[in-house]
């Protein structure tokens, strides 16, 4: 069987993610689960803004998503 090197894409997310806080978008959440799933990508950073939710309540759901 061969073997098929797959060359890394390293990537920075810079999102304002609101999974699980109400009224907020999940498309950020999505965009950091598929990204870390991708066997493609090497997700060097995320960065997070106030956006659907202030700045710190979006660190503690990009947190819990890669935890």
């Amino acid at each position: 069987m061969r073997q098929v090197k797959i060359k890394m894409k390293r990537v920075i997310i810079d999102c304002d993610p609101g999974n699980g806080i109400t009224g907020a978008n999940v498309d950020d959440g999505l965009a950091i689960a598929l990204a870390l799933g991708s066997p493609g990508l090497s997700v060097e950073l995320i960065t997070t803004v106030a956006g659907n939710t202030p700045s710190e309540t979006g660190f503690n759901v990009a947190k819990d998503l890669v935890e």
